[in-house]
């Protein structure tokens, strides 16, 4: 990420990686694309399991949201518009003070995953399964792709305020060409 030259709030410009690193978190409904992802931070949690009937995943949720709010409230504050370790320990302790006890596995982490093969899922969580099921059973194979790491999901709105049948999710599978 980039730091914004010194302004005044007002002037602050919004940082958007959805506009500024598009292709990342972008990708066809139902259908996946391979990109070469660069390295990005992200606010993350672990989890595992059926996010519907979790515990553990509605705090790590509520977590993150909390975190990332901090996080950009004191960016603003601070007139810039980039992450780092300590302006990530001060919205984490924020959240805390307002949550309670936040999920260990809370962090801020780069990622430079490579190729991936990613898709954009519209709908309940419940319903990602037949899509994953056909990239590791089919597209992975017929393109002689082997898995590089597990796949994960980045969430593009908030499941707390968003109609299953409306929430929106990036599917992503890092990848490598398989050995011949």
């Amino acid at each position: 990420m980039r730091s914004a030259p010194a302004a005044s709030n007002s002037e602050l410009p919004k940082l958007d990686l959805k506009t500024v690193r598009k292709g990342p978190f972008t990708a066809p409904r139902g259908e996946f694309a391979a990109l070469v992802v660069p390295r990005v931070l992200y606010l993350m949690a672990d989890g595992r399991g059926d996010p519907n009937a979790s515990p553990d995943y509605a705090r790590a949720v509520e977590a993150l949201y909390s975190t990332a709010y901090a996080l950009k409230f004191a960016s603003k504050a601070q007139g810039r518009d980039f992450v780092d370790d300590a302006a990530f320990a001060g919205a984490r302790e924020k959240a805390a003070s307002k949550l309670g006890q936040l999920p260990p596995s809370l962090r801020l982490e780069a990622l430079e995953e490579g190729l991936c093969l990613q898709a954009l899922h519209i709908g309940s969580y419940d319903e990602e399964g037949p899509l994953l099921a056909r990239l590791h059973g089919e597209i992975m194979p017929a393109g002689g792709y082997a898995f590089a790491g597990p796949h994960h999901e980045i969430y593009l709105g908030d499941p707390r305020k968003t109609a299953p049948s409306k929430l929106k999710t990036i599917l992503r599978q890092p990848v490598r060409k398989a050995a011949a």
